[in-house]
C-alpha cells in the first residue's frame, strides 16, 4: 500500500464562498492568481471548467515557460473542488489537490489539501509554502463582497 502525507494550506477571505469558489474556474480570475510569478499574470490561460474538464496554465519564468495542466475532478459550486496538478518542468508526479470553502460570517474560508507520497516530505513542504502563497495573493485578486446578498 502506497502511504500518502498531505500538504495543508489554508487562508481567511472577506469575499463570499461563491467568489472564492470562481476564482479557480473564471479563466479571467486564474490567470491572476494561480501559479502566476509574473506582475502581468500568465502567458496562457486555457480552462475547461466542468468535471472532468482539463485546464493548461502557462507561466512564463525568466523566458522560459512553465507548464501546468491537470483536470477537475470534482465541481460542487460553491463548496468543494478536487483537481489534479501537474508540472513537467518540477516535478514527474500529478498531485490530487482537494479545495474546500467554508461561508464565513464576514467572507469564507479556503481549505487545501495536496497529497504527496510519504517518500516525497521535500515536495510536501515546497508545496504548502507554494499554497499559501497563491492563496494570500488570490486575496489582492478577489474583491472583498457584502457577504449578504451575494452568491454563494
Amino acid at each position: 500500500m502506497n502511504e500518502t502525507t498531505q500538504a495543508r494550506a489554508s487562508h481567511r477571505f472577506r469575499a463570499s464562498a461563491g467568489r472564492g469558489f470562481d476564482a479557480w474556474i473564471d479563466p479571467n480570475l486564474i490567470g491572476r492568481w494561480l501559479f502566476v510569478t509574473s506582475p502581468a499574470g500568465l502567458a496562457q490561460v486555457h480552462v475547461d471548467a466542468r468535471e472532468n474538464g482539463q485546464y493548461i496554465l502557462v507561466d512564463r519564468r525568466d523566458g522560459k515557460d512553465v507548464i501546468h495542466c491537470g483536470a477537475y475532478l470534482v465541481i460542487e459550486r460553491p463548496r468543494r473542488l478536487v483537481l489534479t496538478v501537474f508540472v513537467p518542468e518540477h516535478s514527474r508526479f500529478t498531485v490530487r489537490v482537494e479545495v474546500t470553502i467554508t461561508p464565513a460570517e464576514d467572507g469564507c474560508v479556503v481549505d487545501l489539501v495536496s497529497e504527496v507520497g510519504n517518500d516525497q516530505l521535500e515536495l510536501r513542504d515546497q508545496l504548502a509554502e507554494g499554497w499559501r502563497d497563491m492563496l494570500a495573493h488570490l486575496d489582492t485578486v478577489i474583491p472583498a463582497a457584502a457577504v449578504q446578498g451575494d452568491p454563494q
